[in-house]
């Protein structure tokens, strides 16, 4: 793995406020990328970008990301509830489309932005194509109606479905590298990580992001 430099730390942060900068509204956006590299982060800071273009509100960002499905039974189940929870009368697939229907809905008095952050984490690939199929009907009323929807995954097969489907944005974010070639990483030869150097990467990248938030 690379050395990590104040330079490369540097050239990543731009790397993630200029993906930030170039989503469009009314678009799909299709984020892909090793753990660590910063695309939850996206999520969570796409909400400043349209609270500074509309003005102050509490949320502008609708999602179902990994956190929103654990929390959801925290309570009764523990904090990996809804990840690792299945019974007879409420698999985990299940109850994650429930949450996605829940979430996936337009407000009639105001815009968000739609976001699947990991949308197939604890689906069967079969389950996923049903979800999707359902989504599918609704994403051209989506896209006129609120300001958009960003698709985090992991998984070849959601990226596939969208961008065979949809036209979509797509951006794959690596250490310090954005390539927007969807087809180079799609078919790229599969590299495993240092996974110290990558504890280290996190720890780094958090200490910088920190520290250039301070210098504003």
């Amino acid at each position: 793995m690379v050395e990590i430099t104040d330079e490369l730390l540097d050239k990543h942060i731009d790397n993630i406020l200029d993906v930030i900068k170039s989503i469009q509204e009314g678009k799909i956006t299709v984020i892909v990328g090793n753990n660590g590299v910063g695309k939850s982060l996206i999520r969570k800071q796409l909400h400043f970008k349209f609270q500074k273009k509309y003005g102050d509100r509490p949320s502008y960002i609708r999602a179902v990301s990994m956190q929103q499905r654990t929390e959801n039974r925290s309570e009764m189940w523990g904090a990996l509830g809804l990840a690792l929870h299945d019974d007879e009368t409420s698999p985990t697939s299940l109850w994650t489309y429930y949450l996605i229907e829940q979430t996936f809905k337009l407000d009639e008095n105001k815009k968000y932005y739609y976001v699947f952050d990991e949308l197939e984490l604890g689906m069967s690939t079969e389950t996923i194509l049903s979800v999707l199929n359902k989504i599918k009907e609704q994403v051209p009323e989506f896209l006129e109606k609120s300001l958009g929807i960003l698709v985090i995954t992991h998984s070849t097969f959601v990226a596939d479905y969208f961008m065979d489907y949809f036209d979509c944005d797509f951006y794959n974010i690596g250490f310090g590298t954005v390539d927007k070639d969807y087809n180079a990483w799609k078919y790229r030869k599969i590299v495993g990580v240092d996974l110290d150097w990558l504890q280290d990467w996190s720890h780094k990248l958090y200490l910088r992001i920190n520290e250039r938030s301070k210098k504003k």
